[in-house]
């Protein structure tokens, strides 16, 4: 059985400090098992919309939405992730938008207050599932070094996305199932893209990338795990992070362990 460890945050940015704006970036990461025992890592990452009036809150609920979805799909007496197919995200997504427009009647706002993104993942030992919807990204281990799952998608300006709210969006439900062991992935919103993404041929960069897992992850495993939280803060509020990007940031990372030694992860 697999044993993961993981250090997630999310940070207000510069620009939102200095309006007077909350973070509106939401971040869960969480072991879940089944009936039988196994393991499955579930993340899930949402940036709410900086022109809608509570997308903090639209964030956090499709967050914990995406949750209660993942639980009642992996605790049942079938193992529904083998199966599961893009018709099954795109039904999985389609109840999120449900749960915001009925959470969007109960505080008499438009469902468009709650404009958030979706970057999530459901990882078992040898299948993984991945959902993604308007920008941010995924990446992954690869015997070839790191995968990105889905370039972000992007409207036709720099800052226009789609959300779960979006009318259409449905058509805009990006969706990949690998079927080899996952031992390093990384999860993260558009605050951080611009600074871990190559945009000249659109993979992920390895220069952020390799001394994240190598260096940094190694760091936080030794760590006490109150301090490890202060750490990954400390580092996304860094100069360096924020002399490239002044947006609200939120990073996963997570690695599965070899043994019980927490040095040992591939």
């Amino acid at each position: 059985m697999c044993k993961w460890e993981f250090i997630n945050a999310s940070v207000i940015g510069k620009s939102h400090i200095e309006s007077g704006t909350e973070c509106q970036d939401f971040c869960r990461v969480d072991i879940i098992k089944d009936i039988n025992g196994n393991e499955y890592l579930i993340i899930a990452v949402s940036d709410g919309a900086g022109s809608a009036a509570l997308s903090s809150i639209g964030a956090e609920q499709t967050c914990k939405y995406f949750f209660r979805e993942c639980k009642e799909l992996i605790c049942t007496p079938d193992d529904l992730i083998k199966t599961f197919t893009e018709n099954d995200a795109k039904t999985l997504v389609s109840r999120l938008k449900i749960e915001l427009e009925n959470l969007a009647d109960q505080l008499n706002v438009s469902p468009k207050d709650l404009s958030c993104t979706l970057v999530a993942a459901i990882i078992s030992d040898d299948i993984s599932v991945f959902i993604q919807i308007g920008d941010g990204g995924i990446v992954v281990s690869h015997p070839e070094g790191y995968k990105l799952v889905f370039w972000p998608e992007q409207g036709e300006y720099a800052n226009i996305t789609w959300f779960v709210t979006s009318e259409d969006v449905l058509d805009h439900v990006m969706f990949k199932k690998l079927d080899y062991p996952i031992f390093h992935i990384s999860v993260f919103t558009d605050g951080i893209q611009n600074i871990a993404l190559d945009y000249s041929n659109k993979t992920a960069y390895s220069l952020f990338f390799k001394p994240i897992f190598s260096q940094t992850v190694k760091k936080l495993l030794s760590m006490p795990r109150k301090e490890r939280l202060l750490y990954l803060e400390k580092f996304l509020n860094s100069k360096r992070i924020n002399e490239r990007t002044d947006d609200d940031k939120s990073l996963v990372l997570a690695v599965r362990l070899k043994g019980k030694d927490e040095d040992s992860f591939q």
